[in-house]
This record gives C-alpha cells, structure tokens and sequence, in this order.
C-alpha cells in the first residue's frame, strides 16, 4: 500500500532539509524517499538500484511535469536521525534489525528483494511501532 495523503510523522535527533529534484510523481509528506538511478527522488519502493534518502517534508506534485521539473523538501538525518515507524510483528528482540523500505509508508525487517535498507531499529515501542535510525546512504549501515 503506498500513501495518497500526507501522513505524520514523529521525529527524534539530527535532521536537516534539503531540497532535490522530484521525480514525476506526487510526492506526499511523510513519504519515504529514494533517490533513483536518474538521480531524482521518487517515492520508496523495491526498485533496483535506489539508494534510501529521508522523509518528505513538504507534499510536492510533480505528476503533470517532467522529471526535474520542481523540487521536494526532503528530511535528511545529519547525525543520529530516528523516526517512529509502523512496522509489523516487532518485538524487543528486533533491536539493532536492519528494515528495508517496501513502499512510501511501509518498512519490513524482511528484505523484498533489491536489499535497500532503510534504516536499523533502534527502540522497541510496541509490536507495531519501532524507532528507527534513518541511514540516507546506503553504505552507512550494514546489513545482517
């Protein structure tokens, strides 16, 4: 299931925005983002090649133009950057599991397909809701 509304989204620790070139989509906010093998952020998906970037800050439609055409407002961890995530099954025990994006709304410890990590569980809320430390670059986390 991908969004089709803005969602909310809690954050915790070091963030910055920045602003990139969109995709041609909409890109709503709370969405998690990837940069895509063109160079544009496109909403997260299992999509070879993309590398996990942040949450959108800002909601960004770019369905009618073309890639490029605006720019997204995208949360971007610039030290330990965490966010309370849905994600199903959790337990204590999943502290330190990498999760990999799935879509823009939905993480999994279960890797889809294309290994993309998106970040690693930090904290244990309950068996739907974790903490996760945000990695926007692939190479700076390991994967298990």
């Amino acid at each position: 299931m991908a969004l089709s509304a803005d969602a909310l989204v809690q954050y915790r620790g070091d963030w910055k925005v920045r602003e990139l070139p969109a995709a041609v989509d909409v890109l709503y906010k709370g969405a998690y983002v990837t940069i895509n093998t063109a160079g544009y952020v496109d909403p997260a998906a299992d999509a070879a090649g993309s590398v996990a970037l942040g949450v959108v800050a800002e909601q960004a439609d770019n369905s009618a133009g073309s890639a490029g055409d605006i720019r997204v407002k995208v949360n971007v961890p610039s030290g330990l950057g965490e966010i309370l995530a849905v994600v199903a099954g959790m337990a204590q025990t999943d502290v330190n599991r990498v999760v990999y994006m799935t879509d823009d709304e939905l993480l999994t410890t279960t890797d889809p397909g294309n290994t993309i990590p998106f970040g690693r569980i930090t904290e244990f809320q309950s068996a739907t809701r974790v903490w996760v430390a945000v990695a926007n670059q692939v190479s700076t986390i390991q994967t298990q």
